[in-house]
């Protein structure tokens, strides 16, 4: 049985003043919430099991009953100054936030932790290069992740080893915009550090429901990602315009583990992807196609098992019509196709585990509005 109650406020303030020829915006604020999940298993005799599945609404066992109320406070105070030329922009926030369970039956200890943010950072400036529609960006944030209340839930989990994620955000780019062409090309690196991953004993019975929360929580290292994306789109004409987009992402575990190791690259991710699309619309007709290419990934920490590179496109094709009197406005058709030339590929990599992608599908929707 599972209960969650949520409770809470923001407010902010904004003050605006020029500083010369420049406008400048000092905001500021809190968000706080007060969070109450609740959960409980109970179990209940069958009735007679031969001849379906109901069962006695009254348990003959309630297994646990436990609370986990959690009070988050955010602070934080950003400072925007503008200028013909550029704009700048610099904040700084923290979290407060205080975790708990307890057992509603009194038979195991209650716990609670503080899970405090240290001062997050973040920057960010924007320069108009002169150059018309021409302009360069670099941005930087410091991002923290709050240990959560499943942490606590989970038996094993050794709560004075365990520290909240935290991350580290670099990038820096140009942007083009354009009457017929639109660019922009960025690096960027992240540094993200106590990665938590839930780890399970070993079993060969599978999962012991009369445990429920065996294993724990352990920090297991970091990720370091860097890379460059790319993208253009360009209005051919009136009725055509092409879009395309690549991106080189090298992902990799760091201070890691017997079953993270240093230097692997990171499951799941690929070196190199890429999209190209094409819209056409005329008159009262659409139509499109788009293709994506995503590399190469290994599907286990380990990078002993490998997804192979697919090639997926997809196509759609409508008509709207209009002008069909006072009743109704207008009436949209559209035929959608998603894999189009129906490839076998392995898609969403999750839990060292990969997983069978959708052959071709096809849709017919139809949108009337009144």
């Amino acid at each position: 049985h599972y209960e969650k109650e949520r409770i809470g406020f923001n407010a902010d303030f904004s003050w605006i003043a020029q500083i010369n020829d420049m406008q400048n915006n000092l905001r500021g604020g809190i968000w706080y919430e007060d969070y109450d999940r609740n959960e409980s298993r109970d179990w209940h005799k069958i009735i007679d099991s031969r001849v379906g599945y109901e069962f006695d609404n009254t348990p003959y066992w309630v297994q646990y009953d436990r609370s986990f109320p959690v009070e988050t406070t955010m602070l934080f105070l950003e400072d925007t100054l503008e200028a013909d030329m550029f704009t700048a922009r610099f904040g700084v926030k923290q979290f407060y936030v205080d975790l708990e369970r307890t057992d509603n039956f009194g038979e195991t200890e209650n716990v609670s932790i503080s899970s405090d943010s240290d001062l997050l950072l973040s920057a960010g400036l924007v320069v108009q290069t002169g150059l018309d529609g021409l302009e360069v960006f670099a941005g930087y944030a410091e991002n923290f992740a709050a240990i959560k209340d499943t942490v606590l839930e989970a038996d094993s989990s050794q709560l004075a080893d365990i520290s909240p994620e935290t991350a580290e955000n670099l990038d820096l780019g140009v942007r083009y915009n354009g009457d017929i062409v639109t660019a922009s090309l960025t690096y960027y690196s992240i540094k993200f550090e106590d990665r938590l991953t839930f780890i399970a004993p070993d079993s060969p019975d599978g999962i012991d429901f009369l445990i429920g929360t065996n294993g724990g929580y352990v920090n297991v290292g970091g990720i370091d990602s860097s890379g460059l994306e790319a993208s253009i789109n360009i209005q051919v004409n009136d009725n055509l315009s092409v879009y395309g987009s690549f991106t080189k992402n090298d992902a990799e575990y760091t201070d890691g583990s017997i079953d993270y190791p240093v230097g692997n690259t990171v499951f799941g991710s690929a070196e190199h992807m890429a999209v190209i699309s094409i819209d056409w619309n005329r008159n009262n007709y659409i139509a499109g196609l788009s293709t994506k290419w995503v590399d190469d990934r290994f599907i286990d920490a380990a990078n002993t098992q490998v997804a192979d590179a697919y090639l997926v496109s997809d196509f759609f094709a409508g008509v709207i019509i209009d002008d069909l009197g006072e009743s109704v406005d207008s009436i949209e058709l559209r035929l959608t196709v998603n894999n189009m030339f129906d490839e076998s590929y392995l898609g969403g990599i999750s839990g060292q585990s990969a997983w069978i992608g959708a052959p071709r599908t096809a849709a017919f929707n139809a949108m009337v509005k009144f």
